[in-house]
């Protein structure tokens, strides 16, 4: 039975990750709603990696990590796939143009690109920046989780 489409809502409650003797992430706590922004900030090995495959599921977590309440690593990764979006430090892309690999080879909904250049595109571009403050708002207006 497919799952409904998430709302958003992101908890976190003591997640925590060991990968052999070594602990990867340490009790980390969150809350996100719907249309609320959260900052991964800190220095390298500092466990963001970590938390972004905890969060999606990749990885199972000590504690809880759900997403409308219920844990991602439950969740179908075929049908969570649809709705996170995920972005390493170092991609791979597959064969096919970037639209088809973000629409993980599937079909590619062409009425809803964005032409670069556009006046589409420069809309979106605003509103991005609006919402994030320019990306420095983004950190300022979010939670963050340093490093530690």
């Amino acid at each position: 039975m497919p799952l409904p489409a998430p709302s958003g809502a992101l908890q976190a409650d003591r997640a925590s990750f060991r990968m052999g003797p070594y602990m990867l992430l340490r009790n980390v706590s969150f809350s996100i709603e719907p249309g609320e922004f959260l900052g991964i900030i800190g220095p390298s090995g500092a466990g963001k990696t970590t938390l972004c495959r905890l969060i999606l599921g990749i990885w199972p977590s000590r504690g809880k990590l759900c997403l409308d309440g219920m844990e991602t690593f439950s969740w179908n990764k075929e049908e969570l796939g649809k709705y996170i979006g995920y972005l390493p430090q170092e991609i791979e892309l597959f064969p096919g143009t970037v639209a088809e690999n973000i629409a993980r080879l599937g079909a590619v909904d062409s009425q809803a690109l964005y032409h670069i250049g556009s006046p589409r595109w420069h809309k979106a571009v605003r509103r991005a920046k609006t919402a994030c403050g320019a990306c420095q708002g983004f950190v300022r207006r979010s939670q963050v989780i340093g490093s530690g």
